[in-house]
């Protein structure tokens, strides 16, 4: 399922992206 989004999905959905 993870797989399914892009690195960026996951992190904003989760809220760890520090771009």
């Amino acid at each position: 399922a993870a797989d399914q989004i892009t690195a960026r999905e996951y992190c904003n959905i989760h809220g760890l992206w520090k771009a």
